[in-house]
């Protein structure tokens, strides 16, 4: 994965495994920061690292624990800040992460389903919530002097200092369109580029502006390789006057002046109502206990363990893991879990969930469990509340005892949908329900999510689990 991160009239080609960068001059790319070291390359999952420049080449990174790290030119990595769960488990290039050079701050907003913003102050090294402004998702996010933009779909806002405000709506999003918004200093211009993600029509450019959007210019080629956010880039390189982006076959360029940019983005705020509710009802949440582990060694268990199967997981009954009248339910997985089925039952393939009367303590790889409850929105209504700024968001998608399946793929109707399996229980019929989700990256096993649905009257259980 990479990232182009443009700082200044400098445009920056980072590469993600071990944060190499160049520095792109015509078309030529000098080395900018040599790979960090072996053991530092160690902390870094490039699937949930972000990067961004400020005008004297100095990189700001965001990794998965939502921990930040300052690179100066010819250093290694500083710590900034230490890990924080309300801007943790961010996949790359899903949430805006831009330096505000205005004032003097790192923006981190947005993501998959949530709509909260932060602020890192860099003289003072604290993150500060900020308070709502742009809707939820994934959206595209840019720093400029006049501030830092955000597109969400049709709405275009602007953050000066501590404070959005809604600047412009346009009438060209649509549902089948992957967008890039990009900023060109020289011409103090900011336009995007949308293409349907089928890619059966040609890219199409469409520059904001104080008087409102232009009319968009179709442009040739395609932008694929950079709206798939994987290996390949798209970005303004200002002294080249040029819009690059790289694919397969090498690196593409297209002059900026066949953009016909008229520059001057809105800055005026306009009047909006927010789409979000208030005061939220409570049965759009469930309680759920987050899992963590902890620095102590699980004690000896004396779990009768089949040959070629290792005990996975021990989670005693509790009121966010109500199993009737149960004690434990305990997950094992086979010793090497790699051959298995997505969404396959347990006991079929890699993993056997058994429900047992013993209570046994919380563990999980070996390991104790620490659990924090926490209060998880119903997926299908997470667009019409604000993300809490506690973290929540993140812990939904990690290990987990209750709430709602965090689907590695699907739709949020699929994920409320999933609450309830199609499984029913061997004994009384019952459908199974959703009850534990266990993210096995965490504790170095298999890069998938484990989701375990038991019976309500502690009966069975059974286990899937889908690729991450």
């Amino acid at each position: 994965m990479a990232t182009a991160a443009l700082g200044g009239d400098s445009l920056y080609l980072v590469r993600h495994r071990d944060l190499a960068s160049w520095k792109l001059e015509g078309d030529a790319a000098t080395p900018w920061h040599e790979p960090v070291s072996a053991t530092r390359r160690m902390q870094l999952d490039e699937r949930y690292l972000h990067v961004t420049a400020d005008p004297r080449g100095v990189f700001y990174v965001l990794l998965a624990d939502g921990s930040v790290w300052r690179r100066a030119p010819g250093e290694d990595l500083e710590a900034i800040s230490g890990p924080d769960v309300r801007v943790a488990g961010h996949y790359a290039h899903r949430v805006g992460f831009v330096h505000d050079e205005t004032a003097n701050q790192l923006v981190i907003a947005g993501g998959d389903n949530r709509n909260d913003t932060s602020a890192l102050d860099l003289t003072t090294r604290t993150l500060v919530p900020l308070p709502y402004g742009p809707g939820h998702g994934v959206g595209q996010t840019v720093a400029t002097p006049h501030g830092v933009y955000r597109l969400t779909e049709d709405e275009l806002w602007l953050l000066r200092g501590r404070d959005w405000a809604l600047v412009e709506r346009h009438e060209h999003a649509r549902r089948d369109q992957g967008v890039l918004l990009f900023w060109s200093p020289g011409d103090d211009a900011l336009f995007f580029v949308s293409e349907t993600l089928s890619h059966r029509e040609p890219p199409l450019c469409v520059e904001l502006t104080s008087d409102g959007a232009n009319p968009p210019i179709t442009l040739q080629g395609s932008f694929s390789s950079a709206l798939e956010m994987h290996g390949h880039v798209a970005q303004v390189e200002p002294r080249g006057k040029r819009l690059v982006q790289t694919d397969r076959l090498g690196l593409h360029h297209l002059p900026l002046s066949s953009l016909q940019l008229e520059g001057g983005p809105p800055t005026a705020p306009i009047a909006h109502q927010r789409s979000v509710v208030r005061t939220p009802p409570s049965h759009w949440y469930r309680e759920a206990l987050a899992l963590r582990q902890r620095d102590l060694e699980a004690p000896d268990l004396e779990i009768g363990v089949r040959d070629g199967w290792m005990l996975a997981a021990t989670l005693p009954v509790s009121p966010h893991l109500p199993l009737a009248n149960a004690g434990s339910l305990v997950l094992f997985s086979r010793e090497v879990p790699y051959d298995y089925d997505p969404w396959e039952l347990a006991f079929t393939n890699a993993f056997e969930a058994r429900i047992v009367d013993e209570v046994y303590p919380m563990t999980a790889g070996g390991m104790l469990l620490d659990a924090r409850p926490y209060r998880e929105v119903e997926p299908i209504f997470a667009s019409r509340v604000d993300t809490a700024h506690d973290g929540a968001a993140h812990y939904a998608r990690g290990s987990k005892i209750g709430g709602f399946p965090a689907l590695v793929t699907g739709t949020r109707e699929d994920a409320a949908n999933a609450f309830v399996s199609d499984l029913r229980c061997e004994d009384c019929d019952a459908r199974l329900r959703f009850a534990v989700q266990l993210a096995w990256p965490e504790w170095d096993l298999i890069s998938a999510v484990l989701y375990v649905y038991a019976c309500p009257f502690g009966h069975s259980a059974a286990a899937k689990a889908q690729n991450v």
